[in-house]
This record gives C-alpha cells, sequence and structure tokens, in this order.
C-alpha cells in the first residue's frame, strides 16, 4: 500500500518570507526576529592610526537608522548613507581569500625578520652619515628624519586584495601619483626601499608558486569563462553595508561580499534556514505562470507526466565536475598528478585555490542565457545534477563546501523564470555509489558497500531528509516536479535488496517531510526486465529512471551505422513500451540519460588518461574492464571523424547523426519521454545539444523530429564503413532441422554430427569468439554430408575474465548462466550442443514450457527428461547428453576442456585429428536432387540486449496488396508468389527430360543416357550422392529396404548386401532398359497453351506458364497435362499422389515417410519411439 503523505503547506502567517507565496501577510514575530538578530552584530570597530597585519581596507560602513539596520530577508534593501568613515574591519578567517599564502606566525616571524635587517641597515646608514659629515662638514641636525611607518604587504596579497600602489592613490586622492608613491617609501635607489623590493620579489615568487596551477587553468577556460575571468560587477552589493552581515557570519557561505557573482541573488544578509539549508540569496516573490512553448502547460498547472512526454536535457559537468565536459580543468596536470576527478581536483588545489576555480566554473558556465537557449531548443524540462557537498562535507573531504548550494538554487529560479520544470539528481553520494568519476570520486563503491557502507547510507539518508523538507516549500511544489534518489547506483555489484531496502527507507523519509512531487529512481543497470515484481507497491508516484547508451557496450559499439539506428528503433522502442506498461513491465520509466555519440572517442570519456574501446586504446590496468582490441568492424580504427569539428563532418555523418538522435527520441517517448546528456561541453559535440543543434545535427526544435522509425533507413555505405563478410561454400544438403524433422537418425550418425560440431565449437572459442546460438537450424550440412556451424548473428568476442551478460539467441537453448545473469563465456556453446544433441536424438526439445518464465526457470532447474524407447539408447548416449546439459559449468565435458569432451566415452572411438582432415566419411549423405529446406518454416531466433526484446519469431513482411489497375502478368506473378508461400514443396533442380542422376552423369561424361520409360512403367533409378572422400560405393535406391520393411534391421549395411541387391535390381530391369547410342540432349516436348507441370521421382515440380495460362488453372489436380510429359499420371489420372498437383492433397513434406533405406537412418519421424 502507498505510503501516506504529510502535508507541506503550513499557514501563511506561520512561513518566512522567502516561503510565502506572493501576496501572503508577513507574520507579526518578524520584529522580534528583527531584535533578536540585532543582538548578534558588533559594533564597529575603532579606528586605527596604522594598518595591521591581519587588517583589511574595506568601505566604511553605511549609517542605518535602527529600523533599518536589520531588517528581514526578502525586504527592500536599505539606502546609502553619503556618510562614511575610514574605519577598518578585522578580517576573522582567510578561507575566502583569493589565496592562501602565509598564516599569521609567518607574516610574525617575517616582520621580526624585516625590523632586524632594518635596524641593522639603519644603524650602518647612521655610522656612514656621520663619517660623510666629518669628512665634508656639513651640519645635519636640521634634517628630517623620515618616519619608519612600514606598510606590510604581505596580507594584502594573501586576502587577494588590490595592488598596494594603487591602494596608496586612492587613500591620498586624485592629487597623488606613482612617483608620490616610491618617493614616500623611499624609492632614491638606496636604503629601506631597496629592503623593502627584495623582500616584495620573494612574496611575488610565493605568489606564483602557489598561483600558476590556478591561473593556468583559468586560462585554459572557455571563451565564454575567459572573457567573465576580470568577474562580474556585483553591482546589487554597492547599497549593502558590510556591517550588516555579524561577526559570526563573515567570510562564511552566507556573506554576500564573499561570493564570486551575486547576480539574480537576494544579497540582504538572513540567517533562516530550511531543513538547516541556508535560503540566503532567495528572493521572496516568485511567478509560476510561465511555460517554455505552447505544446506543455504553464507551471502553475499539472503536466499529464505518462501520456504528454518530457522533452529535457541535462546540464552536466556543472554543479558535479567530469573531466570530459570540462577538460580544461584536468588537461594542465600531468599523469603523475593522478588528477582524475573532482576529488583529485580539489585535493591537489588545496581549499583556497579550489573554491575561487570552481566558484568561477558555477557562475560562467551555466548563466541565465543557458536557460534562455534551453526552451529556444524546444525543452520543456531540465535535470540538474548535483553532490552532497552542495550540503555538506565529512572528515577528510577535499571538496568546495556548500558553494555550489546556492547556485543550484539560482538555477532553478532561472528555470521557473522561462517556464522549465526541474527533475532534481543527487550525483554524487557518501562513499560514491559507483566508483566513476562522476560520483565525485573514482574507484571502489563504498556506498552500501565495505566497511563505511552503512555508514555512507545513513549519510545519504540524512542529507535527503535536508533536502526534501527544503524542498517541500510552496514555492517549488510547481516547478520541482520530480525529486531523485542517487544517480546511477552499481546494482551490477551492489547487493540489491540493499539498494531496495535503502530506497524504501529514502522514499519513506521524502514523503513524511511533506514531498508530494514525483519519485524518480535508478534501474542500477540490471535491465528493465529485471525489475519486474520488484519494488512494487512501495509509492503511487514513482518513476523509473534508465540511462541508454550504445557506446559503453562493445557489442552494440561494433554495430553499423544503419543497424544502430534499427536498434533504437526497435530494440529500445519494445523495450521501453514493455516496461512503461505496468502490465509488461514495472511501470513508468524515463530516461535520464542518451546520446547521439556512436563511437566512445570524446577525450576523458572513459576517465583521464585512457583510451577508447573504439581505437581498442582503453588501457584502465584492469585485464576485467581493459579493451585493447579495436572494436570497430575492422581495424585499424580511428577516433579521427568522431573527434573532428562538426565543420568537417560528411553530408552523410551529419545525416547519420541527426538520424540516430531522432530514433532514439522516438523510442523514448513511447515511454515518459527523456533527458539528453548533456547541454553544453567545451568540445564535445555530439554530447552537447546546444553544441550539436548549432551543427545541424540534431532537431532544432526539440519537439519536432525530422525522422520516425516508420521511415526507411539508409545503409550509409557511403561512409566507408567497413563490414565483416562470413562467406561459406554452398551447403545444398540443407540444415539438420530440416532433416530432424522428416526422418529419425542412429546413433552412429549423431555421434559424426557431434562430434563435427565439436571440433567447430573448440576452433571458434580458440579465436575468442562464443556463438551463441547453436542449435539445429544454424547447422548445415553440404553435399557430402559434412556439417557446419553457420549464422554468428549474435556471436561475440570474448576475453578472459570478462565476462558477457546480454541474453542472446534462442530462449529453448540459452544455458542456465545466460538467465541467472551471473554471466558467462564460451561454455553455453557447450549447453547448446547438448539441446541440440538431445533433439537430434528424441525429436523434442528436453526444455519446453509455456511463456518465457517458466521456460527459464525449467531451463536453471537443468533436470531433463531421458525416455526409455524403442528402439533402446545406449547408455554412453545418454550420458554424452547429460554431460552437456550439466548445469555446473566446470564440469560440462567440452566447457571444462576439449579433451573431455573427446574422452567421453560416447566419442572416445572417434580419431578427432582424421576427423577434423575430413578423412572419415560422413554416415549419412543428403540427396542432392532436393532443396533440403522448408521455405515456410518460420525462424525463433531472438537477438535480445540486456534488456530482452519480446520473443517472436521472425517472419517476412506481407506482400503488397494487387492495386486495382494491375496488369495480367502481375496478376499471375502475385499468384505464384502466394502458392509459393502457402504450398511450397521442393522444386527439382534437374530437367524433366530424364532422369536427374542419369542427367548429372551424363553432363560429367561418366555414364550413358539411359532410354526414356514410360509413365506406366517407371521406376526409379535414383542414387545418393557418392562423392565422400572414403570412396564408398554409391547405394541404389534398390538397395534399400522397402517402407514396409522392419526399421531397426539395417544399423549397417554390408558390401555384400549391395552388391546382391545390385545384381538383382539390374536383372529386373534389364529388359525395359536400353543404352543409348547417342549423348545428344533430347529436344523438349512441344508447349501446349497454357500451364503445364511435370513431377520429378523426388516430388520436384516444374511449372510452366504461357500468356494463355493462369496458375489457379493447376489448384485442380485433374488438370490437362502435355501428352509429352515425361512424368506420366498413374491409370487413374491421379499420378498415384506424385502427379502434378498432387502436392496439394497431400500434408507437408516434413509429414511423409522418408525412405528408411538410408545409410544413418533409423526410419521416419518417431521411429525411435518413446515407450516410458
Amino acid at each position: 500500500m502507498p505510503k501516506p503523505r504529510r502535508e507541506s503547506a503550513a499557514a501563511a502567517d506561520n512561513r518566512p518570507a522567502f516561503n510565502r507565496p506572493p501576496g501572503a501577510k508577513t507574520r507579526p514575530a518578524a520584529v522580534a526576529a528583527a531584535a533578536a538578530a540585532d543582538e548578534i552584530i558588533p559594533a564597529t570597530p575603532k579606528r586605527t592610526t596604522r594598518p595591521k597585519a591581519k587588517e583589511s581596507p574595506a568601505t566604511s560602513p553605511v549609517k542605518k537608522t535602527s529600523g533599518e539596520k536589520h531588517r528581514g530577508h526578502g525586504r527592500s534593501p536599505p539606502k546609502s548613507s553619503p556618510a562614511k568613515d575610514t574605519a577598518k574591519h578585522a578580517s576573522t578567517s582567510s578561507y575566502n581569500s583569493t589565496s592562501q599564502l602565509l598564516s599569521a606566525d609567518s607574516l610574525a616571524k617575517l616582520n621580526a625578520h624585516n625590523e632586524k635587517v632594518e635596524t641593522q641597515e639603519k644603524e650602518l646608514q647612521r655610522k656612514r652619515k656621520e663619517n660623510q659629515y666629518k669628512t665634508v662638514g656639513k651640519n645635519v641636525s636640521g634634517q628630517k628624519r623620515r618616519k619608519k611607518n612600514r606598510e606590510v604587504s604581505g596580507i594584502r596579497m594573501e586576502e587577494g586584495r588590490t595592488n598596494e600602489k594603487h591602494a596608496y592613490v586612492r587613500r591620498r586622492g586624485g592629487a597623488a601619483s606613482v612617483q608620490d608613491f616610491i618617493r614616500k617609501r623611499g624609492g632614491n635607489g638606496q636604503g629601506p626601499s631597496r629592503r623593502c623590493l627584495v623582500v616584495l620579489v620573494v612574496i611575488v615568487i610565493l605568489l606564483l608558486i602557489i598561483l600558476v596551477p590556478v591561473g593556468v587553468l583559468v586560462i585554459g577556460r572557455n571563451s565564454q569563462q575567459s572573457a567573465s575571468s576580470a568577474g562580474p560587477s556585483n553591482a546589487n552589493l554597492k547599497n549593502v553595508d558590510p556591517n550588516s552581515i555579524p561577526a559570526a557570519a563573515k567570510g562564511t557561505d552566507t556573506d554576500p561580499f564573499t561570493w564570486y557573482d551575486t547576480s539574480d541573488f537576494n544579497v540582504t544578509y538572513t540567517a533562516e534556514t530550511v531543513g538547516g539549508l541556508s535560503v540566503m540569496g532567495l528572493m521572496s516573490e516568485w511567478d509560476d505562470s510561465n511555460r517554455p512553448n505552447n505544446n506543455v502547460p504553464p507551471l502553475e498547472d499539472r503536466f499529464a507526466y505518462g501520456s504528454m512526454p518530457i522533452r529535457g536535457v541535462n546540464v552536466g559537468g556543472w554543479l558535479s565536475i567530469e573531466p570530459f565536459i570540462t577538460p580544461s580543468l584536468f588537461n594542465t596536470f600531468t599523469a603523475s598528478d593522478n588528477v582524475v576527478d573532482e576529488y583529485t581536483l580539489t585535493e591537489r588545489l588545496g581549499p583556497g585555490p579550489a573554491k575561487q576555480l570552481l566558484e568561477a566554473h558555477y557562475a560562467t558556465f551555466v548563466t541565465e542565457q543557458t536557460f534562455v537557449d534551453i526552451v529556444e531548443a524546444g525543452m520543456d524540462h531540465v535535470r540538474i545534477p548535483f553532490s552532497y557537498w552542495a550540503v555538506t562535507t565529512y572528515d577528510g573531504d577535499p571538496y568546495v563546501p556548500k558553494t555550489s548550494w546556492r547556485y543550484l538554487l539560482r538555477g532553478i529560479e532561472w528555470c521557473r523564470k522561462h517556464g522549465l520544470r526541474v527533475k532534481l539528481d543527487l550525483h554524487g553520494a557518501p562513499g560514491s555509489q559507483n566508483g566513476w568519476n562522476h560520483s565525485g570520486r573514482l574507484g571502489t563503491v563504498g556506498w552500501l558497500n565495505g566497511a563505511d557502507g552503512a555508514l555512507n547510507g545513513q549519510r545519504t539518508l540524512d542529507i535527503h531528509n535536508q533536502l526534501s523538507q527544503f524542498f517541500a516549500q510552496d514555492r517549488y511544489k510547481n516547478v520541482v516536479t520530480i525529486y531523485g534518489l542517487v544517480n546511477e547506483p552499481k546494482m551490477m555489484t551492489l547487493p540489491t535488496q540493499a539498494v531496495l531496502q535503502w530506497n524504501e527507507q529514502a522514499i519513506d523519509i521524502i514523503r513524511k517531510n511533506g514531498i508530494q512531487q514525483y519519485i524518480a529512481f535508478g534501474d542500477g543497470f540490471l535491465g528493465l526486465n529485471k525489475w519486474n515484481g520488484l519494488f512494487q507497491d512501495v509509492d503511487r508516484a514513482l518513476v523509473m529512471d534508465t540511462h541508454q547508451y550504445v557506446i559503453f557496450n562493445n557489442e552494440q559499439l561494433a554495430f553499423t551505422h544503419q543497424n544502430k539506428i534499427n536498434m533504437a528503433c526497435q530494440g529500445w522502442s519494445s523495450m521501453l513500451s514493455a516496461a512503461n506498461n505496468p502490465s509488461t513491465g514495472w511501470g513508468p520509466v524515463l530516461c535520464g540519460e542518451w546520446s547521439q555519440a556512436d563511437t566512445d572517442c570524446t577525450q576523458h570519456l572513459n576517465n583521464v588518461g585512457v583510451g577508447s574501446r573504439w581505437a581498442g586504446t582503453l588501457n584502465t590496468g584492469d585485464p576485467t574492464t581493459q579493451v585493447l582490441t579495436p572494436v570497430c568492424s575492422e581495424p585499424p580504427c580511428s577516433c579521427e571523424l568522431a573527434n573532428a569539428s562538426p565543420s568537417q563532418y560528411s553530408a552523410a555523418y551529419k545525416q547519420f547523426l541527426k538520424m540516430f538522435a531522432e530514433a532514439q527520441i522516438h523510442s523514448f517517448e513511447r515511454a515518459w519521454g527523456w533527458f539528453y546528456w548533456t547541454w553544453e561541453t567545451e568540445s564535445a559535440t555530439q554530447w552537447s545539444w546546444k553544441l550539436g543543434r548549432a551543427a545541424g545535427i540534431l532537431p532544432q526544435k526539440a519537439y519536432a523530429p525530422d525522422f520516425k522509425c516508420d521511415s526507411a533507413v539508409p545503409s550509409f555505405s557511403d561512409l566507408g564503413e567497413s563490414y565483416r563478410y562470413i562467406v561459406v561454400d554452398l551447403m545444398n544438403g540443407g540444415d539438420l532441422r530440416f532433416h530432424i524433422s522428416r526422418k529419425t537418425f542412429t546413433e552412429d550418425a549423431l555421434r559424426f554430427w557431434m562430434a563435427e560440431l565439436g571440433c567447430a565449437l573448440r576452433y571458434i572459442h580458440t579465436q575468442g569468439i562464443v556463438h551463441r546460438d547453436v542449435k539445429p537450424d544454424n547447422v548445415l550440412l553440404d553435399s557430402q554430408g559434412h556439417v557446419h556451424l553457420a549464422d554468428f548473428n549474435v556471436a561475440s568476442d570474448f576475453r578472459p575474465g570478462k565476462l558477457l551478460h546480454s541474453r542472446s539467441g534462442t530462449l529453448a537453448y540459452l544455458a542456465p548462466e545466460v538467465f541467472d545473469g551471473s554471466g558467462y563465456q564460451s561454455e553455453v556453446d557447450w549447453w547448446s550442443l547438448g539441446v541440440t544433441f538431445y533433439e537430434c536424438l528424441y525429436n523434442k526439445r528436453p526444455f519446453d514450457a509455456r511463456g518465457h518464465e517458466a521456460l527459464a526457470a525449467s531451463i536453471k532447474a537443468a533436470n531433463p527428461r531421458f525416455y526409455v524407447t524403442q528402439p533402446p539408447v545406449s547408455m554412453p548416449c545418454l550420458h554424452a547428453i547429460s554431460s552437456l546439459l550439466e548445469k555446473d559449468r566446470r564440469k560440462r565435458i567440452g566447457a571444462a576442456g576439449f579433451e573431455t569432451f573427446t574422452s567421453n566415452p560416447f566419442f572416445q572411438s572417434i580419431d578427432f585429428v582424421a576427423l577434423e582432415r575430413k578423412q572419415i566419411p560422413p554416415i549419412f549423405v543428403p540427396s542432392t536432387e532436393k532443396t533440403n529446406f522448408d521455405a515456410t518454416y518460420d525462424l525463433e531466433e531472438l537477438l535480445l540486449e540486456e534488456a530482452p526484446l519480446e520473443a517472436r519469431a521472425r517472419r517476412q513482411k506481407p506482400r503488397a496488396e494487387l492495386k486495382d489497375d494491375a496488369t495480367d502478368r502481375e496478376i499471375r506473378e502475385d499468384e505464384l508468389h502466394r502458392m509459393v508461400e502457402t504450398m511450397f514443396e521442393p522444386f527439382d533442380y534437374t530437367t524433366t527430360s530424364y532422369e536427374g542422376t542419369a542427367a548429372a552423369a551424363l553432363a560429367n561424361g561418366k555414364e550413358e543416357r539411359p532410354e526414356i520409360t514410360s509413365a506406366s512403367s517407371h521406376r526409379s533409378h535414383t542414387r545418393s550422392s557418392t562423392t565422400s572422400p572414403g570412396g564408398s560405393p554409391p547405394l541404389d535406391a534398390a538397395s534399400m529396404p522397402t517402407p514396409g520393411a522392419s526399421a531397426t534391421s539395417h544399423p549397417e549395411y554390408s558390401a555384400k548386401a549391395d552388391k546382391k541387391q545390385k545384381k538383382d535390381i539390374s536383372k529386373s530391369e534389364g529388359s525395359s532398359a536400353s543404352n543409348p547410342t547417342s549423348f545428344s540432349r533430347p529436344i523438349p516436348p512441344k508447349r501446349t497453351s497454357g500451364a503445364s507441370r511435370k513431377v520429378s521421382k523426388s516430388g520436384g515440380i516444374q511449372m510452366v506458364l504461357d500468356e494463355a495460362g493462369s496458375w489457379s488453372g493447376l489448384s485442380d489436380q485433374n488438370a490437362t497435362l502435355p501428352v509429352d510429359s515425361l512424368e506420366g499420371v498413374g491409370k487413374e489420372g491421379k499420378g498415384g499422389g506424385t502427379g502434378m498437383l498432387g502436392f496439394l492433397s497431400r500434408k507437408k513434406g516434413r509429414d511423409r515417410s522418408p525412405k528408411p533405406q538410408e545409410p544413418g537412418i533409423l526410419g521416419k519421424e518417431g521411429a525411435r519411439r518413446i515407450i516410458g
């Protein structure tokens, strides 16, 4: 049941001004609050005649009346007064100074040293002057002695104040000059001025040593930041009295005089907080009547989530630093500095420089113009990532604390101003919830994991307790419409139940604090289908946040341009539609991050200092994650195109990028919608909506894309795309599925097939390839009877220690480890071979059930039934199947080493060296007179990625209906097409002028052409192909038992029996056959007007239609046949079931009894009867 939620609204006169809706009356207690505030404001310090080391000049405070002096937050700013004085205020902390150079102790030591040196120099100077006076005889008693009033410049530099020269000029008025300054400091080139100059040079050198890293970083920022490097004007501080800031607040984050940027902030001081979080900077009034475009309602009206798609963008890299978004922050460091994330960046810089650098970044990377541009791009939502140090920090944290908080609040207000709804996203949690650099710290996962996992989980709950109290205020109920728990918890490694329990605790806290908005939680990369049945009935206003990228999955990354678009259209569309529907998936789903990038080439994308999967340079130092072989379809691979300027993109590449993005938009809007990652980057165009839109590779309006998934997708062949082709010999023996669905084979035939397939698996596994779809449909036979493993459509490469997790292949043949999600490698192919072996033996699969879940449960149980049959199956055969279907992959034969397969009792009699050289003749040789395939058979193959697609067979697209004005030729072609679809029988590849085998021999010049027999005396002379390496003699069709003979009497054929039967059949037919005297091809019979058809002995049909005939005229078995047809009909005119259209009255060929006389065949389908 949904948890009850507490109403967050309070009485108007009980709320502070910053949380009162416009027009609400103020509360009476405001005067008391002001009076209380008055008690903590210190008196103006007394003037001093000399500046001290820890004092800095300041503008004189503005005199105010007692009623104006301490106005509450949100009221009108105090008016300035012309009355001023020169009082100074003590600097209680140097935390917020530009840099930290010298401590107080260091300054004291420096002053003492300078005084000592000055005293010594003064004594020497006095002695020199006395000597001069004695020599020259001049009177010095009347000379003025310069007052030694030494100005300490170190503190000015430490606190980042203005140059001392210019400060002196300002103190003395406009008449003073630099020369005056020099003269005052003894600038005659001698005495104390030289010593001071030496001290000044030393200090400047120290400044350079400390500030150069920060200066280089600032210089390296983008042009917008460079333009604003002088700093904002902060004009709204001019009318604020610095002494209105309480002493306890001076130098803290609530002191606006320490802020880098004060624009659009309320700089009137207030100490009020909500949930322990400061409201300093917020205006007291707000307006929720705006909207970004006419497709969505104003903020004050309800947004119809679920029926109205979200079209939004992230402002990533702003309040949570990411190296690939702002590489200039990291490029100035060397590899030895190990600056790879925000943790190491702030640790390396130190508190002062880090605050200076990052606050300038917060103020300039995202401005109000950012949100103006977002609205112009057709967006209606913004996802704002921020991290826990916006709220608090803990012992040992180097992060800049709380500074980003006020920029988060200002960003929300800008969104409100332009009608944009906000999704809040806690991007970095204490301890790191995923160990990735965008969580703040790269490395291990310390959230809900490890020694401090529980502590960090509780800390995150405490942070949500503060945040939810703050954003439960009335001012946020219309603008912050989705509240996120934590970004991308790494649930592949974190305990699932621990994360779910934490989610419930967080949701309970958030609801009790008054949040009524939707709460978003991450799917944790588990796969959307795995959430079915999890986390149900927790709350009535939850939405799942999933992130979809193709470039972090090696299999998807290698897709061609066309296949990437097809996957976005077909794969993700089906997946999200199913997941978003509570009856087929978890429920409401939105895509919180995605990108149009088709490679992972962007600098620092995979972490600072590592390369890419695409080029095979991802050197992480961890063998389980590094990719040192190029993933692109044909090496050598290059990131040159992906990282080039968009002006260098070809028209085709631009078309692809735009189409790929719009295909994803189409799919994501099948659910709740999307947030693009991200709005702006310094240089990565394919990750920036702003840059991509300007380059023409993203739609100008997010709500008006050009491409829809029902549109045609071009091949993009002009991109110079490389393809990998698999070329195999002509396999005219058909596939294994065709044969086992018609015949039952002996154990010897099955042993031969499975042994050859085992050799095939061994080979591809040594090449680092796992097939993942071994089944009878993908086993092809050549004309000699050797089997070949084909169809590598879902195959994947694998590396030691790198497990695969995607569910790819055909469901009934998948191994248990594929379903349980524990990861797998090549061992799954041996399991699939066992399923294929079982199916060939029993003509049924070992695991079958209704529905995917029931089938998965059956496979994971791994308990197949072994039946008692007649004739019986040998125990070694059953043992071999059982060993292949071993649930424990460590004990599965083949998977535990190829020798475990070859040494199995069922296979140990085979010489595998000779087998691989094809020196052992196959047991079964397919007929070459037939096509050996069924065109009407539906494939079952599925391509299931991390989130499986719906199970459905591949089918041909329906044929288009004939137009009303179709020609006669088009009508006849349509009739033929439909007949082939519904009544297909194998066509005879040979001519019907004479028997196929004789024709083949005649063509090879090996045998005389037989005399054409009449229909009434027709006997089959067909022989099996005899091209096996062993050179075994051909078997005549007459040498095989009749269909009525016992199926168990022919497991093997002896040469003697073959010779005897051949002799007998030769005698019986000697009178009806004669050798022709000429090899000239007989003249084909004259065609009659209309339709004609011919049927060979094997059931093949040859149809002829001239302009006067109609295919529909062949539907009648009694239709007139050509008189000179070489394949006559029976006496009754029916052809004995083999007439021209006899196939119309028969069942499909798979149901007919085969000829049981062939080697390796036990009988027709079902000949091995299950009796128990």
